[in-house]
């Protein structure tokens, strides 16, 4: 089929580098069904990213990787995809990582 031969082509690198960072994504899926399931078969073959539950034509993505806007741009190029909304990166390395203490139990302190 031509699409699967379009989306192996185009799909980024799934090696995890010594920085990657995680991005959290949703996608707005095409209203055509055939589109949506080879956007869906495209997410299965990639190591990197997970899918979550569709809602009528958004789909809530999570990925790993050293090249986030190398990824956003694949997503962006596969049929099916009509729009790309980041809704988080995380941008911290892990040496800069801090701890969450997980104490919530007290009023935050913002003077």
């Amino acid at each position: 089929m031509r699409i699967d031969r379009q989306l192996d082509r185009k799909m980024p690198p799934t090696e995890v580098s010594p920085d990657p960072v995680v991005i959290s994504l949703v996608l707005r899926l095409a209203e055509d069904a055939v589109a949506r399931q080879a956007v869906l078969a495209a997410l299965r073959k990639h190591g990197g990213i997970e899918a979550g539950e569709q809602r009528d034509c958004w789909l809530p993505v999570v990925a790993e990787t050293a090249q986030p806007q190398e990824l956003h741009a694949w997503l962006e190029s596969l049929p099916g995809v009509m729009f790309v909304d980041v809704t988080f990166v995380e941008v911290a390395t892990e040496a800069e990582a801090q701890p969450c203490s997980g104490d919530f139990s007290q009023e935050p302190n913002l003077k």
